[in-house]
């Protein structure tokens, strides 16, 4: 028995509008869109904007600053090594500091720290509690993640959690930023034991693990931060096998996501190759009739408020095509 699951979506292209996909450059983090008719999406000059290497909010400067006062008595040569997030949480690495500021690597040539922020710039990053920044090593300063949608002209910008500090009792203290749009947020993110990680993981859960199999055909209707989208493929992941033909597939219709993706260390899997993920831009409504009947085992639907729709993601219409599209049992 197959159940629609009103949360998100997943399938195969059968050519619909456009393809996106994850080009490696300029140490992995600029991000191309293609359409299938190979013409290439500009969004806000992407090769420039998106070649970031850090990205951080006030929960990652707060730690890092602690260093700062320490550094007199305990740096060793020209430098400090410590450990530090510069991913909004997303993982730890070995950072150097020393008296400007914070860094990756050593300019032996040069003898210095390559900086990607310095001690000022963090102190005006804690300042902003609702955003997050990106850091470059090339002397520019961080970036506030912000952008106004081409689509449907309202603002986006990334938004770090509310907490940063381990809930209690929770099945997992990962901590993701949400995406802040036309000043709707796009996850739960308060409430006791509450945050976007968790709240896609509840979500997830909602789901017999049986619908996850190596072969599972998997529609997610609203992208978002693809949080929901990530988290059913790396299910479909770990339950196949080298021949395995599952997919997840997700569409979404702002590129103001899309962008928002394209800078968040949470959504990179999105676009790296790592997991059997398609993503397609356009109006879920209208890309959902090109899908063929009986051709998906789940159907996510967690479409944003009605107030953000462009089109009726709540009409029976549309709910109707989704169960069209569903694997229904003989």
């Amino acid at each position: 028995m197959h159940i629609i699951y009103f949360l998100t979506l997943l399938l195969s292209l059968h050519g619909i509008s456009y393809h996106y996909r994850r080009n490696i450059i300029n140490r992995r983090k600029s991000m191309l869109l293609s359409s299938l008719t190979g013409e290439t999406l500009d969004l806000r000059s992407l090769e420039s904007h998106l070649s970031w290497i850090g990205c951080i909010s006030h929960h990652e400067a707060s730690k890092l600053l602690k260093y700062k006062p320490t550094l007199a008595s305990s740096m060793i040569d020209k430098f400090l090594k410590v450990n530090g997030s510069i991913d909004l949480g997303y993982s730890s690495r070995e950072l150097l500091i020393d008296n400007t500021g914070v860094g990756i690597d050593y300019n032996s040539d040069e003898e210095k720290v390559n900086h990607l922020i310095t001690w000022d710039e963090l102190e005006d990053v804690i300042k902003k509690k609702n955003a997050c920044f990106t850091l470059y090593d090339d002397g520019s300063k961080p970036w506030q993640i912000s952008t106004v949608s081409a689509t449907s002209k309202r603002p986006a910008s990334l938004c770090p959690p509310l907490n940063d500090a381990t809930f209690t009792g929770s099945s997992s203290s990962r901590n993701a930023p949400t995406l802040l749009l036309g000043g709707f947020t796009m996850h739960r993110i308060s409430g006791e034991n509450v945050n976007p990680y968790v709240d896609t993981e509840a979500k997830l859960a909602s789901i017999s693990p049986t619908y996850f199999h190596g072969d599972s055909k998997i529609l997610d209707t609203c992208m978002g931060l693809g949080y929901t989208c990530i988290g059913a493929a790396r299910r479909i992941a770990a339950a196949g096998h080298s021949k395995s033909q599952g997919r997840v597939t997700t569409i979404e219709m702002d590129d103001a996501s899309i962008e928002m993706c394209a800078y968040n260390p949470w959504s990179q899997q999105l676009f790296d190759g790592s997991l059997p993920i398609d993503i397609l831009k356009g109006d879920a409504c209208n890309i959902i009739k090109s899908f063929s009947s009986n051709s998906l085992d789940v159907v996510i639907h967690d479409p944003p408020a009605r107030a953000l729709c462009e089109s009726d993601l709540y009409g029976l219409l549309f709910y109707s095509e989704l169960f069209r599209v569903l694997n229904k049992p003989k």
